[in-house]
């Protein structure tokens, strides 16, 4: 007759784990996986939008908005006037100069996922109006930028993280 192992039990001079203590481990174990998938999908999630109006993250003025928004890359774009983009940029503590040359800015449109159009323009090009840089040292596009074109009454943002 085979013997029976008595799985609950411990060697010989340790005790037993308790049945609560499987289930914490247990449920922990759980968590750690439903973190791991909800990280995973935030962080291979893309959301676009393009010519939206009263978008819940932007300005209640805002009008005419685009959007791609994702973990590795975030860029809008909407129509709004010139002393409401200011009163934005400020609520979000964004010091904004104003511009001194042409400057180019990252379109929604350059999104790595977008599905663009043959002659969807990936930039844009201000000449008038307003900036906010906050980029890392030695890049040209890893942080938060932020431009007015005062002759389109359009407002551009773009973010991208430090690689």
């Amino acid at each position: 007759m085979a013997e029976h192992l008595n799985t609950h039990t411990a060697p010989s001079g340790m005790k037993p784990i308790p049945k609560y203590l499987r289930w914490v481990a247990f449920g922990v174990g759980l968590v750690m996986f439903a973190l791991a998938i909800a990280m995973y999908i935030g962080m291979t999630r893309v959301v676009v939008g393009e010519h939206q109006e009263n978008v819940q993250w932007l300005p209640l003025n805002a009008k005419d908005a685009s959007f791609y928004r994702s973990y590795d890359y975030t860029a809008f774009e909407f129509n709004i006037g010139e002393q409401d983009f200011l009163t934005w940029a400020k609520s979000n503590a964004w010091e904004t100069k104003p511009l001194d040359k042409p400057t180019v800015i990252g379109r929604y449109t350059a999104g790595p996922k977008f599905q663009r159009k043959p002659g969807d323009p990936t930039e844009h090009t201000a000449a008038k109006g307003h900036i906010y840089e906050k980029l890392r040292e030695g890049s040209t596009d890893e942080g938060v930028r932020v431009v007015y074109d005062s002759e389109a009454g359009r407002a551009f943002f773009t973010w991208k993280p430090s690689q």
